[in-house]
């Protein structure tokens, strides 16, 4: 089982860039700066969210193995939004 990962957050700056990602766009990169959060199945709650309701994303860093290299990745946790 070992310790859960840690989660960071990332406040919003407004400049940030959505970019779909995958055959059909369903799943999202979100550029912050020089970091990029991978966001799966998430497109369409992004894009129906303001961005000026945005406040920030929480994330977790991750291992991504792909043909045979292994890469660190930021997945997204949770938005937070102003209530």
């Amino acid at each position: 089982m070992g310790n859960p990962c840690p989660l960071l957050f990332c406040e919003r700056q407004g400049d940030e860039q959505v970019i779909p990602l995958g055959k059909t766009g369903i799943h999202a990169k979100i550029q912050c700066g020089s970091e990029s959060l991978v966001a799966f199945n998430s497109v369409e709650m992004l894009q129906s969210i303001p961005s000026s309701k945005i406040e920030g994303w929480v994330y977790h860093p991750s291992i991504n193995y792909w043909r045979g290299q292994a890469h660190l990745q930021f997945m997204l946790d949770y938005i937070v939004v102003d209530s």
